[in-house]
């Protein structure tokens, strides 16, 4: 494994947090839309998860590689998986949202309107942030400080998009 250059890494890493953001995006200005009165508060919860997860996984694709390096079909293998594991997921959250498009239930029950929020917002985190594992598994020749640094900046590029989308 070789080691990157700062000067190229940072670039690398913001066009990457930039492309991996985007899908955050779009649904953080749903959210916006949905709750025009939106609280920062709020606003902050959305951005940090969507940061988190975005950031997350590209060290976890990182570690899987790094810690596999010696199985060479394992990436092979894994690469082949997540593309459909992203659209089962995706598929499901669309799915469900529809559903709940034509419901007549209201949401009546603060705590489970709260609770809902979580778990809803963090399928969405993890659903948006499969490409962003996958991306991991390319920072193959990364050491561990250039991975913790290009997730560093995914997750801060993430939460800026995330706020502006919001808002």
């Amino acid at each position: 494994m070789t080691l990157v250059s700062l000067g190229s890494l940072i670039p690398i890493a913001l066009l990457l947090g930039v492309g991996l953001a985007m899908d955050s995006f779009g649904i953080s200005i749903s959210h916006g839309f949905k709750n025009p009165k939106i609280t920062i508060y709020r606003t902050l919860i959305i951005a940090g998860v969507f940061g988190f997860f975005q950031g997350l996984m590209p060290m976890i694709g990182w570690a899987i590689v790094y810690g596999f390096s010696s199985i060479k079909s394992f990436s092979d293998i894994f690469r082949q998986i997540v593309p459909p594991l992203a659209f089962l997921i995706l598929t499901m959250i669309g799915v469900d949202m529809i559903r709940n498009c034509y419901s007549k239930k209201e949401d009546n029950d603060i705590s489970d309107s709260k609770k809902s929020f979580a778990l809803i917002l963090i399928a969405q985190a993890i659903a948006t942030s499969i490409d962003a594992l996958s991306s991991g598994l390319a920072m193959n020749n990364y050491k561990a400080a250039e991975a913790g640094i290009s997730a560093a900046i995914i997750t801060l590029v993430t939460f800026g998009f995330c706020v502006v989308g919001v808002y």
